[in-house]
This record gives structure tokens, C-alpha cells and sequence, in this order.
């Protein structure tokens, strides 16, 4: 699979400094490209369908937690993937966010120095959340906790 030249990112958060500090951290990156910046979630849908960006990185304040809308996104713009960006700490919030169609959580608390990280992970089809979210889930899976073990296994 050869390597893409540039990752054109859309960044779409109802706060305007959120917004820059998103756009800082990408500014050195000589692979990613800013396609444009949303501020009016009404337009987002707009936005993402006329820049078709490769890499959506959005709030889920901005979606107003709206994992309905992450799924209208993910399935209108197939060439685009998602990167949530998020201030929640809810397991299972994260886990329907990734069965929405999400490529990527990433925690308002983490560096941005991880942000193009981030972008090129999901961009070459991998996924993007923290180590202690995936452990959790995958725990939950392995032991779900309102089923009991089958002593037979």
C-alpha cells in the first residue's frame, strides 16, 4: 500500500481555541494538510460533503453527543474518517462511538503533540484510542460482567 502525500484534514469544534490549538499542531506536519476549520455544526455536514476531507477530526460537544449523527456522517462520507475528540470519560459512550463508525477517541487531555499521530494512524486504517480504554473494553468483552463464566470452558 503506498503511503498518501497528504492527509487533508476538516476540524470541526464549537470553540475557537480548541479549533487553533488543533490547527498548531498539525501546522509543522508536512503530510497534513488543514482543509478548513468548522464552527457552525449546522453547516458541518456541508463542510465535510464539499471538502471531502480525509480525516474529520470533530468534537462530541460539537455533535452534541449525538452518536446519530456520527453515523449519518460515517456512512454519507465513506473516503472520510473520524476522529472524536472528546472531554468524556464513559467506556461505553467510547465503545458506541467506535460502532458508530468512529476511527479514533481522542481524550481532551492528551498532548497535542499526539494529534498528527492520531490522524495518520486512522488514515492508514488503524484505530486511535488510549491504552487504558482499549484494555477496558477489551475486558468487557472478555469478561462481561452480568454473564456469568461457563465453568465447561
Amino acid at each position: 500500500m503506498e503511503p498518501f502525500r497528504d492527509i487533508n484534514v476538516l476540524f470541526a469544534d464549537n470553540h475557537p481555541l480548541t479549533l487553533s490549538g488543533l490547527k498548531s499542531a498539525v501546522a509543522a506536519q508536512s503530510d497534513i494538510r488543514v482543509l478548513a476549520e468548522c464552527v457552525d455544526r449546522d453547516r458541518l455536514k456541508d463542510s465535510v460533503r464539499s471538502q471531502s476531507p480525509n480525516v474529520l477530526f470533530v468534537s462530541s460537544e460539537f455533535l452534541q453527543d449525538e452518536l446519530g449523527d456520527l453515523t449519518q456522517l460515517v456512512s454519507e462520507n465513506e473516503g472520510t474518517r473520524v476522529i472524536l475528540l472528546t472531554s468524556r470519560n464513559d467506556p461505553q459512550f467510547f465503545e458506541d462511538a467506535l460502532r458508530c463508525g468512529a476511527s479514533g477517541i481522542f481524550e481532551r487531555e492528551r498532548p497535542v503533540e499526539y494529534v498528527p499521530l492520531a490522524i495518520r494512524k486512522v488514515m492508514n486504517g488503524g484505530f486511535w484510542f488510549e491504552q487504558a480504554l482499549a484494555e477496558r473494553m477489551l475486558g468487557d468483552v472478555l469478561h462481561p460482567k452480568n454473564k456469568p463464566p461457563d465453568p465447561e470452558k
